[in-house]
């Protein structure tokens, strides 16, 4: 991996306390920084105070504001960030609407480490 890849700032949106930490050991070897966030309220908030995080993973079904929703918000501010939807839900055409949400792209659950490593070396370099 490449130094840059060591160090990226990463927002972990998710509600539930095991995935978050699940997907915190998955990253956890390109990040410099692992924010959590539990709602995409609290996802949109962490975003406008650090500018610069490289990279949202964000769930899809999130308690006060959906994943998309946060997302749509972040890039009023933020064009720059890297942001994959977390989903359960299988989706056929979806893809077209998360790109006009904002979303560069999105994973299923359950994790896989080796699909979410190489959505990471995609947006990254690796």
């Amino acid at each position: 991996m490449e130094n840059q890849v060591n160090n990226l700032k990463i927002l972990i949106a998710e509600d539930n306390q095991a995935l978050r930490i699940i997907l915190c050991g998955f990253v956890r070897c390109y990040s410099r920084e692992i924010l959590y966030a539990a709602t995409g309220v609290e996802a949109i908030e962490i975003c406008k105070n650090n500018p610069d995080i490289d990279l949202i993973l964000i769930d899809f079904h999130m308690p006060v504001m959906n994943g998309c929703e946060a997302a749509r918000q972040i890039r009023t501010f933020n064009k720059e960030v890297i942001i994959i939807l977390e989903t359960a839900d299988s989706f056929s055409d979806e893809t077209t609407e998360f790109s006009r949400e904002g979303i560069n792209d999105y994973f299923y659950k359950p994790y896989n480490r080796i699909s979410l490593n190489n959505l990471v070396a995609r947006y990254f370099n690796m």
